[in-house]
C-alpha cells in the first residue's frame, strides 16, 4: 500500500506479512502470510483475513481479523457474485481453490463440484475475474522449479475443474530483474484510492500485474 500507516498498527501484531490484497465495496482486504511460526503474534494469525476500513482519503484506519482461508495462504483473492476465492497452496505445487461468501467469519473450504485445486502449474501466487468471468491467475515455482520462464506464464483457471490452460508468457514483456509475478487485479473503471490502481499496470486484457518480486 502508498500509506504511511505501518501494518502492525492496524494489526496489533509484530512482523504482519499481507499478501492477497483486494479492493472490494469500499474496504480493503489482505491475508496475513507471515510464515515465521508461532513466536510471533503475526505468525499466529496466518490464513486470516484482514477487512481494513479506510477514510475519505483512502488510508487504512483500522483492521479486523476476519475469515480463515488455510494454512498456506497467499496472493490470490478474488470475488465473484458473492463468493470469495483464495489461493491455499499444497506441496505438490499446485494450489487448492478455497470459498466462502463471509469473509468477516467464515472458514473457507474446497471449491466444490470438482477436485477442489488448481492442476499442476506452480503455486497460484495471484487471480482475479475479468468482466467476462475468466479467472486469469499467474503463478511461481512452476513445475517445481524456481525462477523458471514458467513462472511468467498467465493462465486461465476452470472452475470447478481446477484445469490451468495456459494463455502467454509476459516474460519478454519486463525487466530483467524481476524473476517472478506475485498477484493480478481486475482493472476498472470505478474510482479507486490511487494505491489500488497499481492494477493498470501491463494491462493483460483486462488485467494488470499487481505486485513484482525481484532478485
Amino acid at each position: 500500500m502508498l500509506s504511511d500507516t505501518p501494518v502492525k498498527n492496524l494489526t496489533g501484531t509484530d512482523y504482519p506479512h499481507w499478501n492477497a490484497i483486494k479492493y472490494h465495496a469500499g474496504k480493503l482486504y489482505a491475508v496475513e502470510n507471515n510464515a515465521w511460526g508461532s513466536n510471533y503474534t503475526a505468525g499466529q494469525n496466518r490464513g486470516y483475513i484482514y477487512e481494513v476500513t479506510l477514510n475519505a482519503a483512502g488510508d487504512p484506519v483500522s483492521a479486523t481479523r476476519g475469515a480463515y482461508v488455510g494454512p498456506y495462504p497467499d496472493g490470490a483473492l478474488a470475488y465473484k457474485d458473492g463468493v470469495w476465492y483464495a489461493s491455499d497452496w499444497r506441496k505438490d505445487y499446485s494450489s487448492w481453490i478455497k470459498t466462502g461468501t463471509n469473509v468477516t467469519s467464515e472458514v473457507f473450504a474446497p471449491l466444490s463440484g470438482g477436485p477442489g485445486y488448481t492442476n499442476g502449474v506452480g503455486l497460484i501466487s495471484g487471480w482475479d475475474f475479468e468482466t467476462d468471468g475468466d479467472l486469469l491467475a499467474v503463478s511461481w515455482m512452476a513445475n517445481g522449479v524456481d525462477s523458471s520462464i514458467d513462472d511468467f506464464n498467465i493462465y486461465k483457471i476452470d472452475l470447478p475443474s481446477g484445469n490451468a490452460t495456459k494463455l502467454y508468457n509476459i516474460k519478454s514483456q519486463l525487466p530483467s530483474n524481476i524473476t517472478w509475478l506475485s498477484a493480478l487485479s481486475a482493472t476498472t473503471p470505478v474510482p479507486e484510492p490511487v494505491f489500488f490502481q497499481m492494477g493498470a499496470m501491463l494491462g493483460l486484457g483486462g488485467l494488470g500485474l499487481l505486485r513484482l518480486r525481484r532478485r
